[in-house]
């Protein structure tokens, strides 16, 4: 009895003590979360609330998702970190195309196996490319030459003799793409599509024209190294090697008829020039030796002419320039 009494007494002492007086650094939290809370909105100064506790030195102005790109793992952007594993960021190159043209003097040699026809006269050449970085390119030759190819030969022009003087002329189209692989100071192209070809041989005074039109897939090899220089400006030394086959569809027109015949084609390059680039223009100057040979024809004019060989050979200036 008397340890309930005791016991009664210490709960009713409890409930009669005065309440504890609440702690100073609780209520001045809670103060700061209602002014927060009714305070008027401030973006700007949220804003600038974060950028000043950001580490980074670049926040001046704000910029948009696509400007910022992610640190290199060879730069102090990312020194003592650990590596990510990610590549680094592929650089970003514009598009653009070369364009060069190239001017030539030498000569064209012309062969008819089975006759009398064989010489070779000065000539003049033309060349125009243009190449693009996705590896799309054209290549575009022309030439021309004296007409005294086979002066003194006489050539029957569908009813008498005459004189066989002759002027050589062409067209050639070339559509490729080009392959490019670098391997230290040593570049290999591969260019690789189909040309088109157009060669005539106009004997004018007896008024009788020949022509051969062929198409085929071509490849050319373009090796190149560099002598001098690094980067943008440098000296190359540069090889030349092709060939191409494909089928020629031969026509001739004389005094009093015309004939017709179809035949094959083959056809090689070599070469050899010295290029430099400086910046975004190139001047090349170099030697080139074409090579035709276009198989059997029997026409009622040509008679059954073996084959007939055309060479052509050159010493070139080119410019170029990268836009």
């Amino acid at each position: 009895m008397r340890s309930f009494l005791l016991l009664a007494l210490a709960v009713l002492g409890a409930c009669s003590a005065p309440p504890e007086e609440p702690d100073a650094e609780w209520t001045r939290l809670q103060q700061e979360r209602l002014q927060r809370m009714y305070a008027a909105r401030r973006p700007d100064a949220a804003l600038e609330g974060v950028r000043q506790h950001d580490p980074r030195e670049d926040l001046a102005e704000p910029r948009h998702i696509d400007q910022i790109e992610p640190p290199s793992r060879r730069t102090g952007a990312t020194a003592g970190k650990q590596d990510s594993g990610r590549p680094d960021p592929r650089p970003f190159h514009a598009p653009s195309a070369t364009t060069n043209v190239a001017i030539g003097a030498g000569t064209i040699g012309v062969r008819v196996h089975g006759s009398l026809l064989d010489d070779s006269v000065d000539a003049t050449f033309l060349h125009a490319a243009v190449e693009t970085t996705g590896g799309a390119g054209l290549h575009v030759d022309a030439w021309s030459s004296d007409g005294d190819l086979f002066a003194g030969l006489r050539i029957n022009d569908g009813v008498d003799p005459a004189a066989a003087d002759t002027t050589v002329s062409g067209v050639d189209v070339f559509p490729h793409l080009v392959f490019a692989p670098v391997v230290d100071d040593f570049r290999l192209p591969l260019r690789a599509g189909v040309f088109v070809d157009w060669q005539s041989l106009d004997h004018h005074e007896a008024v009788v024209e020949r022509e051969f039109l062929s198409i085929g897939p071509r490849v050319l090899f373009e090796p190149a190294w560099s002598l001098l220089g690094d980067g943008r400006d440098v000296l190359d030394l540069v090889l030349r090697a092709g060939g191409d086959a494909g089928v020629a569809w031969f026509s001739e027109e004389f005094v009093g008829g015309d004939d017709r015949d179809t035949t094959a084609r083959l056809g090689g390059e070599a070469g050899a020039s010295l290029r430099a680039r400086i910046g975004a223009l190139q001047a090349e100057v170099g030697y080139r030796l074409q090579h035709t040979a276009f198989g059997a024809v029997d026409s009622d004019l040509f008679g059954r002419a073996a084959r007939t060989d055309v060479q052509r050979q050159q010493v070139f200036v080119g410019f170029g320039v990268t836009w």
